[in-house]
């Protein structure tokens, strides 16, 4: 069984990479670098021991959090762990694996109903 600690730093690696990965780009101040923030939706604990490592700021009162140069670093080395991110030479999957699956929905419109009743024209 995992011990506590490594449970806490997979929970922490896993919630930067999802901050990461859901993160935007903003120029705050026209001319100013950008700065890559993303919101605060993951447990308050994990963020602040985020930010006391320097990889995020979280601004008391804000909404977001912002990744730090160090945050993005780390970020994008646990990106490049994933398995799909590993080989970008791996084939599509077979249509026996893409059929395990439930097909996408697509939202569809269709056109509204034509009045073909003398009363409704």
């Amino acid at each position: 069984m995992a011990e506590d600690g490594d449970v806490t730093e997979m929970l922490k690696d896993l919630t930067l990479l999802l901050l990461y990965l859901s993160s935007w780009e903003e120029e705050p101040i026209r001319g100013a670098p950008t700065i890559c923030r993303a919101w605060k939706n993951h447990r308050f604990e994990i963020l602040d021991a985020l930010a006391e490592e320097g990889l995020l700021v979280t601004p008391h009162r804000a909404k977001w959090v912002r990744l730090t140069d160090e945050g993005l670093a780390k970020a994008r080395a646990l990106e490049a762990t994933l398995p799909c991110r590993q080989d970008a030479s791996t084939p599509a999957p077979s249509s026996s694996t893409a059929s395990e699956f439930p097909p996408k929905r697509r939202r569809v419109t269709e056109p509204p109903p034509t009045r073909d009743c003398q009363a409704c024209a």
